[in-house]
């Protein structure tokens, strides 16, 4: 039941949101309807496959028993194929031409026929070698040239036909193929896991070590679920200059570029459409995990011509055993803070450069999301609520009774959830988001336990998680550091936002809450040490207190008007909030919708990125490097 469960997992999420539509300057939106991906799961069906896993069953019949289960749970217009190596040709143990030739693509990509498919599954016996850099260059003709396309490998073995069938999948990705491979080794010796590690790492995916068939269901479980909504950056494509001279020119909205360790800055003009308007930066990427080199760092810096304006780090620390983004949010105000005597060329300028420069990290290429936001000024700032960062200490609820959830790999694929409480089934390794409104005069308190009776020997051995918030920019709200949770405890742990107030941002030294729209919870569960994949079925509760109140004016808006609440942006409205004694309330909307901010001014609507605009963190705080 477990491999059932977790191979359900995987599939379903490349299925249901591989990308997001790119997000045009002016107005900034997300696609509602999410675009369907194509995923291909390619099996092992060597001769070592006949081997039996502790359970009992051989590798092969846990496997087949596994992919029957996952066909089963899928919707009948999901894109799914299924390719198998080694079922054809017995080599003897032997690399004959013959052998390193089969793989066959025995249930094309289509529309599923799941009677087809299942009998199919069925058929499958294990028998003779393991060409896995020939069964990938086929799967990519599987796949064909357009949208999302997504590889779930399952291997017990490395490569028998090439010494190396990683360098093969560097020249797909190298090459822009939009393309991502998970892999699965079911138990694997430690050259083979050097080998898929490779590949998924290549392959801009997550490798995981499935020692038995408990193990593989979870693996292939969340793998399948993530190849449905898979991390992926989106936005439009830009290639930064190595100097500011000649630098792209960009404007409010999401774009992509890749980003190498050592190649030095990567420069982009930044461009005010309206005068005195703030500005708003962030970057996100997901670099491979390995527990060894897990240190990552790219410098972000915004300068008006040779006057540095602000600088900060997105940063990921090598000795955690969090694979989570890496992220980080920069500021620049469009008039002077109360501390200046006027304002500079930073304010002012029409025109600001932004660098990034990957100082440290994995010699892999990595795609980057850049996300830019453009606020307004304001109208009688003075007369808004004061600045209060005030974060009530007193203890969140408990999750009860809550209901499934189905989070995404980064922001922009987060699902929008209503307040209540949630559950979702991590594995090791596992970071996931998921995004609420949060409205003016309001504030986020979020609390988050294992469920109950799931605290194994295995779990306790990853020791504790982590629960962060961020605002609609992806600046961090509360501390990481100050939000772990351990496992085993009896008591829940909780994070909680000051009061969404606009001259919040006035306040120094810490994380500011001054903009409504769009927060997020991540919740991270650290990387396995003993090279197991642990499952780890979590619970969390959402609350939003406070009415809305205190929303600002901006300028060349109509008198009176204001930003919309959040929940009202959105084509799509959220869920009703569940009843916690009703099973049969709604469950997450788990369209990537909007509820994004509308900026009202100069005759213009733009709306602003799919996560508004929050600031982060003053210039100190990000010059600190901090752990994603």
């Amino acid at each position: 039941m477990r491999i059932l469960a977790a191979l359900t997992t995987a599939v379903i999420v490349a299925l249901t949101g591989a990308a997001q539509a790119a997000l045009p300057a002016a107005a900034a939106t997300a696609s509602d309807e999410p675009v369907p991906g194509k995923l291909l799961l390619m099996l092992d069906a060597s001769g070592s496959m006949k081997a039996k896993d502790p359970s009992g069953l051989t590798k092969i019949e846990a496997a087949k028993k596994a992919l029957t289960g996952v066909v089963g749970a899928l919707p009948d217009t999901a894109q799914v194929g299924l390719r198998v190596y080694g079922a054809k040709v017995d080599g003897k143990g032997k690399p004959t031409p013959a052998a390193c030739a089969d793989s066959q693509l025995i249930h094309p990509i289509a529309n599923l026929d799941k009677t087809k498919l299942t009998s199919t599954i069925a058929a499958i016996k294990a028998l003779g070698e393991t060409p896995i850099a020939h069964s990938l260059q086929e799967a990519l003709k599987d796949l064909g040239t357009e949208g999302k396309r997504n590889i779930v490998l399952v291997s017990d073995g490395e490569e028998s036909c090439v010494p190396d069938p990683c360098p093969v999948i560097k020249k797909l990705t190298a090459a822009g193929v939009d393309l991502q491979i998970d892999t699965v080794g079911f138990g694997v010796n430690a050259k083979a896991r050097q080998q898929l590690q490779c590949i998924a790492d290549a392959g801009q995916g997550t490798y995981y070590d499935a020692k038995d068939a408990a193990a593989l269901a979870t693996s292939l479980g969340k793998l399948s679920q993530r190849a449905l909504r898979p991390f992926t950056v989106t936005g439009t494509p830009v290639v930064g200059t190595a100097s500011a001279a000649g630098a792209p020119s960009i404007t409010a909205g999401q774009y992509t570029d890749t980003l190498m360790t050592g190649e030095g800055r990567r420069h982009y003009t930044l461009r005010r459409t309206m005068s005195g308007s703030t500005l708003r930066v962030a970057v996100t990427m997901r670099p491979p995990y390995t527990e060894t080199a897990n240190q990552e760092l790219v410098r972000m810096r915004l300068t008006v011509a040779d006057q540095p304006c602000e600088d900060g780090l997105a940063a990921r620390i090598g000795s955690s055993a969090f694979a989570g983004l890496v992220t980080g949010t920069l500021r620049l105000s469009g008039t002077k803070s109360l501390r200046q005597a006027k304002a500079t060329d930073c304010e002012t300028s029409d025109t600001v450069t932004l660098s990034l420069d990957r100082e440290d990290g994995s010699a892999t290429p990595n795609p980057a999301e850049i996300l830019v936001m453009e606020e307004p000024p304001v109208e009688g700032g003075d007369a808004l609520p004061p600045a209060d960062d005030d974060r009530p200490q007193q203890v969140a609820p408990a999750p009860v009774n809550p209901m499934p959830v189905v989070g995404g790999p980064t922001f922009s694929s987060a699902p929008r959830i209503a307040p209540g409480s949630w559950k979702e089934t991590f594995v090791s390794g596992e970071t996931l988001f998921y995004r609420i409104p949060v409205g003016w005069g309001q504030r986020l308190r979020v609390s988050v336990a294992s469920a109950p009776g799931s605290v194994t020997d295995e779990v306790r051995r990853l020791t504790h998680y982590a629960p962060v918030l961020y605002a609609p920019d992806r600046g961090i709200v509360g501390e990481a550091s100050l939000s772990y949770g351990s496992f085993g405890q009896k008591r829940h742990t909780q994070q909680v936002s000051a009061e969404v107030r606009y001259r919040n941002r006035e306040i120094p030294g810490s994380p500011v809450v001054d903009l409504a729209g769009d927060y997020f919870i991540r919740i991270a569960i650290p990387h396995s040490r003993q090279d197991a994949t642990a499952e780890v079925p979590m619970m969390f509760r959402v609350e939003v207190e406070g009415t809305v109140e205190g929303a600002p004016t901006y300028a060349g808006a109509s008198s009176g008007s204001s930003t919309p609440s959040p929940s009202a942006t959105s084509e799509r409205t959220p869920p009703t909030t569940p009843a916690e004694d009703d099973p049969t309330s709604d469950r997450a909307d788990t369209d990537n919708g909007s509820g994004w901010l509308v900026w009202l001014g100069l005759g213009l609507v733009a709306v602003l990125g799919a996560l508004g605009a929050a600031y982060t963190v003053i210039r100190a705080r990000l010059r600190g490097n901090r752990t994603k």
